[in-house]
């Protein structure tokens, strides 16, 4: 005699719908960032040692704030970030994606991530690097002088 198991009625709709739920709201990960190793030096090149550096990255394509995380360089001006990973839910990565469409040409897509380096007078100097899927990770952020034309006005 053979037993089959039948789900019948509302438990049948229940556990469908709840499996539908989980499926959609349940956030998974993705790689977003890959991991950067930078050395931060002056225009002749020479590391700048123990100085602050700021990464921020994500993922505009499912989230648009980016997270932030800052380091110090080591004694030879090299800071190393981990692989970063974003979270989101199905939901959030079909309608992201559809209000990114109604942003027009002003959107954003896809990982991204900035490395600033932490100066003590950023009216002063100035030193930066960004990343994009497709393009490789800078490998040194140069610190330069600010030019007269870029200082603030007052």
């Amino acid at each position: 005699m053979k037993r089959t198991l039948r789900l019948t009625g509302g438990l049948g709709a229940l556990i469908l719908v709840s499996g539908l739920v989980l499926i959609l709201f349940y956030p998974f990960e993705t790689k977003a960032v890959p991991i950067w190793r930078i050395q931060v030096v002056n225009p002749q090149g020479t590391p700048i040692a123990r100085i602050g550096v700021r990464e921020y990255w994500g993922d505009d394509s499912v989230d648009y704030h980016d997270s932030v995380e800052d380091l110090a360089a080591d004694e030879n001006g090299f800071v190393t970030f981990g692989a970063r990973t974003v979270r989101a839910n199905l939901f959030q990565r079909i309608l992201y994606p559809i209000e990114n469409l109604m942003g027009g040409f002003h959107s954003s897509w896809g990982p991204h991530a900035s490395v600033i380096v932490l100066v003590d007078d950023a009216s002063r100097e100035i030193g930066t690097a960004d990343w994009a899927p497709g393009k490789p990770l800078p490998e040194k952020i140069v610190v330069l002088p600010m030019k007269a034309s870029d200082e603030p006005k007052k």
